[in-house]
């Protein structure tokens, strides 16, 4: 799918494509991951592919039902159905990441987002961020 033009969601929105194009992992142990609204043409695994940590599974975009580019990220209980949403989801945390920001105003219609800086400390361990938080975890 092409990305929307920020801020305006896309024209037609069906549960085929909310989460526009994406990649569901299967982390074993009836788990799945989902990551959605990525760029066109990112995707940078195959399908049955082991993923190993660290590498780029794709790039942030703005597909499917989504104003802003943005990286929608969660473990489920199951691959999804044909939404990729028809899942329970299940607790999770992160072994580390940087916590670079915090985007407000993401509850505003429309957006009003304003960047603010991430109070210390910036390395995080065993947590999870939260809606709006800018987090990078490559390179730390």
């Amino acid at each position: 799918m092409p990305d929307n033009t920020p801020p305006n969601f896309p024209g037609s929105v069906t549960p085929n494509n909310l989460v526009g194009n994406f990649v569901t992992q299967n982390l074993g142990r009836g788990r799945f991951a989902l990551y959605a609204h990525l760029k066109p043409g990112s995707v940078g695994v195959e399908p049955g592919e082991r993923v190993r940590r660290g590498q780029v599974i794709g790039r942030v975009g703005n597909t499917g039902n989504s104003s802003q580019p943005h990286l929608h990220f969660h473990v489920m209980d199951g691959q999804g159905g044909a939404s990729k949403l028809a899942a329970d989801g299940l607790p999770y945390r992160f072994d580390r990441f940087r916590f670079d920001g915090r985007v407000t105003g993401l509850d505003q219609s429309p957006p009003a987002l304003v960047r603010g800086s991430a109070p210390p400390p910036l390395r995080r361990k065993g947590q999870y961020p939260l809606t709006g938080d800018i987090v990078k975890f490559k390179g730390l």
